[in-house]
């Protein structure tokens, strides 16, 4: 319990506060979306909150650290919710926000400045955790290979 007050938003949950809560999915149901477990992996800020064109668009910060977990048109989940990322930029990325998502989870009255819990796509997380412990991040963080008396620069 004590990890998950510090990883997510949950220590400042209130009495009448809406969450987001869903049902398990059944390993034999149409999946609709990508993977989430509830694994939260860290809470992050909502640095603005825009509408363009009828679509609204929330701009998170990214932590660098984190940047690795991220790609375009990506799958994120932000306080439990499913969502696509729309765009990665250096310091921040952004998802936008549907319709019935604005209507039926609380990311329809989330606002500038607070924060919100993140679950990065397990498959990305797989994959992250598989380069970084192969052979292969070695040679990568060496930026070089050699074979023999042959040197390559990568």
């Amino acid at each position: 319990m004590r990890e998950t007050l510090q990883k997510s938003t949950a220590k400042n949950w209130c009495l009448g506060q809406i969450i987001n809560l869903e049902r398990a999915l059944k390993l034999n149901s149409r999946l609709d979306g990508h993977l989430v477990q509830g694994h939260i992996d860290n809470k992050l800020r909502i640095i603005s909150r825009l509408k363009k064109e009828g679509t609204d668009y929330l701009n998170l910060e990214l932590p660098q650290k984190e940047r690795n977990m991220l790609v375009p048109q990506g799958a994120i989940a932000l306080n439990g919710v499913s969502l696509t990322i729309a765009n990665i930029r250096p310091n921040y990325f952004s998802v936008a926000l549907i319709g019935h998502t604005l209507e039926h989870t609380n990311l329809g009255t989330i606002k500038t400045g607070e924060t919100v819990n993140v679950e990065y796509d397990i498959l990305g997380k797989y994959v992250v955790s598989a380069l970084l412990t192969s052979p292969l991040n070695a040679l990568l963080n060496n930026n070089a290979i050699s074979q023999g008396d042959k040197h390559y620069e990568i």
